[in-house]
């Protein structure tokens, strides 16, 4: 299975994530903020780098810049509850970054996301 970096700053939401993917079989290491997420990367050899946009110290952006240009192979999965993130999208595909945006409903959760807008939006 697959060897997953989990980049959220909310401990519930990073634990509940976690729990998920190990109980489907993935190894999970978990950062509380884009800075932490980058530095284990610097250790380890990951899959898939999962992050939330929102975060302090080092937001999912930075983050996945910094990780796409020195892992380029990295597959990397941003999500967030704000609406607003889907301006993000499309700065990144200006800049030549393959994005989609998808609304994805975590069990727990209401619809509307930690943002109101209607689920959790990720973009890879």
């Amino acid at each position: 299975m697959a060897k997953i970096l989990i980049t959220e700053d909310e401990d519930g939401l990073r634990r509940f994530v976690a729990r998920a993917l190990q109980l489907d079989g993935h190894e999970t290491v978990e950062a509380a903020d884009g800075a932490e997420g980058l530095a284990c990367l610097q250790g380890a050899n990951f899959d898939l780098l999962l992050s939330d946009i929102r975060m302090p110290v080092m937001d999912g952006i930075e983050l996945a810049h910094q990780a796409s240009a020195a892992f380029p192979a990295l597959k990397i999965l941003l999500m967030t509850g704000y609406a607003e993130q889907r301006r993000t999208r499309r700065q990144s595909q200006r800049q030549g970054h393959r994005c989609r945006v998808q609304a994805v409903y975590a069990a727990g959760y209401p619809q509307g996301g930690r943002g109101g807008a209607g689920g959790v939006n990720a973009a890879f």
